[in-house]
């Protein structure tokens, strides 16, 4: 029943100088931590080995007569008035200090492993109530209430220049813990002055404030919930609504879908994809919806996805792709199931029936008036995920997997190579698989005498780039794409229109031939008059229709949002295992190409000196975070993970499903240097 002061079970009993020694937990082999006095003597207690027998009984009555003795003096609040050695109080009892909050104790880690700055336990969540404990030399806490102890808690704020200032009173406690919640990003220090038994020790440790990234399969009920709220919250406010409720940082859904749309939806470039701005756009993105939700819900952080273990588990059940959609994440409490609705839409909680809105007064929107592509002839109010390519499925092999994510890390040594490669397979197909394409008949049915089946297939998949090239890379007089179809025009009659001799005899489309020239199925029809224009016939009278994650609309599927932040993840992993050799926005062996398509504007969102189209929150040469426009340049050096100048860290860089197929990610492990 003997306990000691870190409330482990005392197991062995020894003669001592001063008394009965009684060795605990860590402490064997060590001088021992509690020291009780024989208190009928004064004069150590002798024990002698006799057969087991006797010791057992023996055990049994001095284990009786310290529980009888002292019993009593372990109070309702937990303190144990017991002799303790000062020189224990300095060199064992308390070391250090560490954290903990509800979500890390959820996920049983601390965050930030992997980062070359950050130590375990470094990372303090802001917004969220944090509890600082006292550790020993063993890094094991100590979470006790004693009466006789006195903690003096007080926080400061750390400077660039070294400077302090504190932020709150001083806080005595009788605890070996301090529960409060740290309301900014930056550097603290956390101090505790200790008295026990007569004994003051005095101890620091500085902690970085950062919000934490986590993997959204992980998250606890309560922060996955509150996320989604969150979101919730914002797509349903107008901004008039959201910042009289939360303040000038609340913008709404629309607000992102609007500027994301106007810079991709373009007819002369798309300036976020399709370059080498890709990827820091989408990081800016990503902060600027971060901070919108913030002003709801303060606590709240944007989680990843790690998709590659969604083909993880499918491939253990079989492959079918189709098992892709029953997985938990398209549930209805999450991201929310479509695949049996007939506008291919979320039925059930919290995005049941969300619409996309109708504004054909931005400046791009499709021509039913919705917040979508020009070319995107969908007359659906509700957000669409189709799954399909007008009817054909992608197999799983087409979703981004282990071997993917691997060969993007390690294959490429410079940072341009590794740009232009992430934007497609390790990460488009995941756009085009939920989105996927329909409005277009029966394609096997409508297509089988011109096309075989393979090839009606290769057809289906080319529609991804075909139909936004057609309304990029063709001029107006040769193909047109209808800006308005009222309200009450049938799907089926709002579609491209194409010149006349492409209906009557296919002259005239060299231009659409050298266009379509890279697909397999073009070969068989091209050259053969009377096919090409009876597959045009078919070709131009059709609604093409992509669903929102395959459209310049895309940040209105809630799908969206998670997707971004592990490619953010998986490049700085890359920047921490194995650096790019070559950091530079320009072709180290060649000729750059910034982007692919542009009429006019010279890749404009594409190079390192554009300004990106969405502000971000670093730490700036004061010391403090604000809110900067930065160029696509400087957010690439904002995001080293060497520096922490970013208001947010991913709570781990690990693929674990990943080693069940023996691809392995080099290990990063907690750093030791403060």
């Amino acid at each position: 029943g003997i306990k000691n002061n870190l409330g482990e079970y005392c197991t062995e009993i020894k003669r001592a100088k001063s008394g009965i020694m009684v060795e605990c937990g860590s402490y064997q082999n060590e001088e021992p931590a509690l020291v009780v006095t024989d208190l009928r003597t004064s004069r150590p207690h002798r024990i002698r080995r006799f057969v087991v027998q006797v010791l057992i009984v023996g055990l049994a009555v001095i284990g009786l007569t310290l529980a009888v003795l002292v019993g009593p003096r372990i109070r309702e609040n937990g303190s144990l008035s017991v002799k303790l050695k000062s020189k224990r109080v300095d060199s064992l009892m308390f070391q250090s200090i560490t954290n903990w909050n509800e979500e890390s104790r959820y996920a049983g880690k601390q965050s930030g492993k992997g980062y070359p700055t950050i130590r375990e336990g470094d990372i303090v969540e802001p917004f969220t109530v944090t509890r600082f404990i006292l550790t020993n030399k063993n890094s094991e806490e100590i979470e006790e209430d004693w009466e006789e102890l006195k903690a003096a808690w007080t926080i400061k704020q750390i400077y660039l220049d070294g400077s302090e200032t504190k932020l709150m009173d001083t806080m005595t406690t009788s605890t070996t813990y301090l529960d409060i919640t740290i309301e900014l990003i930056g550097d603290i220090r956390v101090y505790c002055e200790i008295d026990l038994l007569g004994k003051t020790m005095h101890l620091s440790r500085v902690f970085n404030v950062r919000y934490v990234r986590r993997n959204i399969r992980k998250l606890s009920d309560k922060a996955r919930n509150n996320f989604f709220d969150a979101v919730h919250t914002v797509m349903t406010l107008s901004r008039s609504e959201g910042q009289a409720a939360y303040g000038p940082n609340f913008n709404e859904l629309d607000f992102f879908v609007k500027i994301h749309l106007n810079n991709a939806g373009l007819k002369s470039t798309d300036k976020l994809h399709d370059g080498l701005g890709f990827v820091t756009q989408h990081v800016t993105i990503t902060d600027a919806f971060e901070r919108s939700l913030r002003s709801v819900d303060p606590s709240v952080s944007i989680p990843y996805w790690s998709y590659t273990e969604d083909s993880s588990m499918v491939t253990k059940m079989g492959s079918q792709v189709k098992k892709l959609w029953n997985l938990e994440i398209w549930q209805s409490g999450w991201f929310g199931n479509t695949t049996n609705s007939k506008y291919h839409t979320v039925e059930e909680g919290r995005w049941a029936y969300q619409r996309v809105t109708k504004d054909s007064t931005n400046e791009v929107h499709n021509p039913y008036g919705f917040l979508r592509s020009p070319w995107n002839m969908n007359k659906d109010p509700f957000v669409a995920r189709v799954h399909k390519m007008e009817g054909v499925t992608y197999s799983l092999s087409n979703w981004p997997d282990c071997d993917k994510f691997y060969l993007q890390n390690y294959d490429y040594t410079s940072w341009y190579d590794w740009a232009w490669a992430i934007s497609y397979a390790p990460h488009g197909t995941v756009h085009t698989m939920i989105g996927g394409y329909y409005h277009s008949g029966n394609l096997f049915e409508r297509l089988s005498d011109i096309l075989s089946d393979s090839y009606i297939e290769s057809f289906a998949y080319s529609t991804l780039t075909i139909i936004k090239n057609l309304y990029r890379d063709m001029d107006d007089t040769d193909v047109a794409y209808p800006q308005y179809c009222s309200s009450d025009t049938p799907q089926e009659d709002c579609h491209m229109i194409c010149p006349q001799g492409w209906l009557k005899n296919a002259s005239g489309t060299d231009e659409f031939k050298s266009l379509i020239s890279k697909y397999d199925w073009s070969t068989n029809i091209s050259d053969d008059r009377e096919q090409f224009t009876k597959f045009l016939n078919i070709f131009c009278i059709t609604p093409f229709s992509p669903g929102e994650q395959l459209d310049s609309g895309s940040p209105v599927d809630i799908s969206f949002w998670p997707i971004h932040p592990e490619i953010e993840r998986l490049l700085l992993y890359k920047r921490i295992i194995s650096p790019f050799e070559n950091s530079e926005w320009s072709n180290p062996s060649g000729s750059t190409t910034y982007c692919l398509y542009w009429d006019s504007g010279d890749c404009e969102g594409h190079h390192a000196y554009d300004v990106t189209h969405f502000s971000i929150k670093v730490q700036d040469d004061s010391g403090e975070f604000n809110v900067k426009w930065l160029t696509n340049g400087e957010v690439y050096n904002f995001m080293n993970p060497n520096s922490l100048k970013l208001q947010y860290i991913f709570d781990a860089f690990d693929w674990n499903h990943c080693n069940e197929e023996t691809i392995l990610f080099a290990p990063l492990d907690w750093t030791t240097t403060a």
